[in-house]
């Protein structure tokens, strides 16, 4: 079993951070309790165009599901939400749209023939 710490940053925007942190750390306590990620946010200093590196330590597993629990706090506040705060009905399925892939394709000999294919999904999800 690999039990080595692996690396994942990504930033957040400066304004979450404290949404992150919580009221004496819970939130990020919380976050690395359950993950099994230890999180570490940089300084504000070292913030760039308004966002904040985020770095996580952790097995892949680990390092994903932290970030998808900081993710999740950022949308929540993009949204207007308050902690706990539901979008729609749970019970509900939305038809939501994802880019699955994207490529660009060209002509060498042709320079104007660059065109770009997405592939979509359209499917349900209970969340949005």
């Amino acid at each position: 079993m690999n039990t080595a710490a692996n690396k994942l940053t990504f930033t957040v925007p400066d304004k979450c951070v404290g949404l992150i942190i919580g009221r004496q750390g819970e939130s990020i306590n919380e976050i690395q309790k359950v993950s099994g990620a230890r999180v570490n946010i940089v300084p504000e200093s070292q913030s760039v165009n308004g966002r904040r590196p985020v770095n996580l330590f952790g097995s892949d597993e680990a390092n994903q599901r932290a970030r998808e629990l900081i993710e999740a706090i950022v949308l929540q506040d993009e949204l207007g939400l308050k902690k706990g705060q539901q979008i729609r009905d749970p019970s509900q399925r939305y038809p939501v749209t994802f880019l699955v892939s994207s490529w660009l394709t060209f002509d060498r000999n042709s320079p104007d023939s660059l065109h770009s294919q997405d592939i979509r999904y359209l499917g349900t999800d209970p969340f949005f």
